[in-house]
């Protein structure tokens, strides 16, 4: 999270800088992870929506949440997509991320905080009908 807004480095005598160019971040920043989680059951498979701040945000959640849902499921989720949004919304996140599960995974993966916290983040479990 301490590199989100730029920074440098200083190594021997090669000094690294980081400027970034979006102003539309949250200041101050997060002091702490935050998300919510929700999650509906159909049928054959669980929808979940999760959306953040202060996690899982440099990669478009590939090596983070995707990775870390895939290893509690035990399969790859299915029909992701992640998105950053252009400011921040008004629950105050950074970005969301939409994706299938089989059923009856909610409570071993995400009602328990499992993936979320794996992830770097906190969503205080997954409501919905999932």
């Amino acid at each position: 999270m301490t590199w989100k807004f730029g920074g440098k480095w200083v190594r021997g005598e090669y000094m690294y800088r980081i400027d970034i160019k979006r102003y539309n971040r949250k200041w101050p920043p997060y002091k702490e992870p935050v998300g919510d989680c929700k999650s509906e059951y159909k049928f054959v498979l669980n929808s979940i929506f999760i959306h953040g701040g202060g996690w899982a945000t440099a990669d478009f959640g590939w090596d983070t949440l995707k990775k870390k849902a895939g290893l509690c499921i035990g399969s790859t989720p299915t029909l992701w997509k992640f998105w950053y949004y252009d400011s921040l919304d008004k629950d105050g996140m950074e970005w969301a991320a939409s994706f299938n599960t089989p059923v009856f995974i909610t409570s071993r993966c995400f009602d328990n905080d499992k993936v979320p916290n794996d992830s770097g983040g906190h969503v205080s479990g997954c409501g919905g009908t999932g």
